[in-house]
């Protein structure tokens, strides 16, 4: 899918193929699910939606059990149907909303996935214990969300299915079963063109429970746009096959601290 301009009608799928000319992975199975209303205007969010009766019938949104269709149908019949290797040997990716929901489902399932990755995501800020989405992120509220959080917000629930909120109430032992790719745009693009400071909260969140971020979290000239969520999968793709098939990954960069 195209999905904006800036690509020029690339995919990942190309992606994919230069990486594999280069030799700089091998043979993978690419799953990209639409975790969305049909229109694109209800996110899915890999979440059992609070309130799916206020996405108001929009098609492809059901009874909204998304985080039900990924984990209990989409990835058996993956399995099923494909020459898989299964647990230890999936990763997962996503730009925006879909990095999100990646770090999302990986921070909930860290058994499940090997390595997961996000460019610029959408994510939400936690209370520093752990049990709520702040009251005070404005974007929680945002009312393409209320379907999958309800209105009025319910922020304990929003809590169980928020990457940050997640990270933090999970054991350290637990989240280092993943290898974490993070990447945003820069910080001078800040507020309408990168997601730099939410992508920088969750890599430090990460770093406190001892799990590091393996890529360099910005991309210097990077914008909030499918050409650039293309540059991140070249540089993750690499990353997630070799942790995939086991082989060694030379130490990456720190991530900055605020």
């Amino acid at each position: 899918m195209q999905e904006d301009s800036s690509r020029q009608g690339r995919s990942i799928v190309d992606v994919f193929l230069e990486a594999l000319a280069k030799g700089s992975v091998g043979p993978m199975i690419l799953v990209c699910p639409g975790i969305t209303s049909d229109d694109n205007r209800v996110p899915g969010l890999l979440v059992d939606f609070k309130q799916p009766e206020l996405a108001k019938g929009s098609k492809g949104v059901g009874t909204g059990l998304f985080q039900r269709f990924f984990i209990e149908e989409l990835l058996a019949y993956i399995d099923k149907n494909y020459r898989t290797l299964g647990e230890g040997h999936r990763g997962v990716d996503g730009f925006s909303l879909g990095g999100f929901q990646s770090i999302k489902i990986a921070a909930q399932y860290p058994g499940l996935f090997a390595s997961a990755g996000s460019y610029d995501g959408t994510f939400f800020y936690a209370t520093p214990e752990g049990g709520f989405v702040s009251p005070k992120d404005a974007l929680f509220r945002a009312g393409l969300f209320d379907p999958a959080f309800g209105r009025p917000r319910d922020l304990a629930f929003g809590a169980l299915h928020n990457p940050a909120n997640l990270i933090i109430n999970s054991k350290p032992e637990d989240l280092a079963k993943v290898f974490w790719m993070i990447q945003t745009g820069p910080e001078s693009a800040e507020p309408s063109d990168a997601n730099f400071y939410r992508g920088r909260y969750i890599a430090n969140l990460l770093s406190e429970k001892g799990s590091p971020n393996h890529v360099p979290l910005v991309i210097p000239d990077g914008k909030h746009n499918w050409a650039t969520a293309d540059r991140h999968m070249a540089i993750t793709l690499p990353l997630h096959w070799k942790v995939l098939t086991g082989a060694t990954v030379p130490a990456q960069p720190d991530v900055p601290t605020p």
